[in-house]
């Protein structure tokens, strides 16, 4: 079979998904990860799923093209209470990162052990980081990837039920080690510019209006400082 070509954030998704489960993809828009998932061998059924019809659709056709309407189920649904106990790895990806936890709090079944889920949040990564933790789920992996002049990070998340905090860097950056074992130290770095500058916004902003801005620069100053140390290792 043809190989699925994947975007970079889709590739990221790609490699986090374990093998030999049965996955359902929420969101799923053309199915594209289901696709490879299920060309390349690495499930043997998977579930395409999406709240609108149009892309719903579009992902029946490239199921069909693909030859395997036998092996990949769409679902017109919201969200993915529909699949409990029907598979046992979640896709939640290319989505708003409020609207990600929306759907993972309306199914409560996802708090199993046996269940990961692997998320791609487009925005609030760092309201999704605290949310999964205050909500007994651990990340077990962050990936960062850079498409279209964006930077973006994909979660490999588990349930345990033991609830966690974060520091205030944590739940901006993630984990530096994640960074570091990937080889993505000069990404990272250019995260922390990104963050740095809306940093530099939040504080011009609250000065205008006579804020207090102590809290915004230290945070500054840290991230300037784990900024610095890392690019000497680059």
């Amino acid at each position: 079979m043809k190989k699925t070509k994947l975007t970079r954030r889709l590739t990221a998704a790609f490699a986090l998904v374990r093998e030999g489960r049965t996955v359902a993809d929420i969101g799923t828009d053309h199915a594209y990860l289901p696709i490879a998932l299920v060309k390349e061998g690495k499930c043997d059924h998977a579930y395409a799923s999406d709240v609108g019809k149009g892309p719903l659709e579009r992902a029946k056709e490239n199921i069909s093209e693909a030859g395997l309407e036998d092996k990949i189920e769409t679902v017109l649904t919201d969200g993915a209470a529909y699949f409990d106990s029907l598979a046992d790895e979640f896709i939640i990806a290319g989505m708003g990162g409020e609207l990600i936890y929306r759907i993972i709090s309306q199914a409560p079944f996802l708090k199993n052990e046996s269940i990961h889920m692997v998320l791609q949040p487009m925005t609030k990564v760092p309201y999704v980081r605290t949310a999964l933790l205050n909500d007994g789920f651990y990340i077990h992996k962050e990936s960062l990837v850079k498409e279209d002049g964006k930077i973006y990070t994909v979660m490999s998340v588990y349930w345990d039920g033991k609830k966690r905090e974060l520091s205030p860097i944590e739940a901006l950056t993630g984990r530096v080690e994640d960074a570091v074992a990937d080889g993505n130290v000069r990404l990272f770095c250019d995260l922390l510019s990104l963050i740095i500058h809306d940093l530099d916004n939040r504080i011009y902003g609250k000065r205008e209006a006579g804020e207090d801005t102590g809290e915004e620069s230290n945070l500054r100053r840290q991230l300037q400082e784990l900024r610095r140390k890392l690019n000497e290792n680059i």
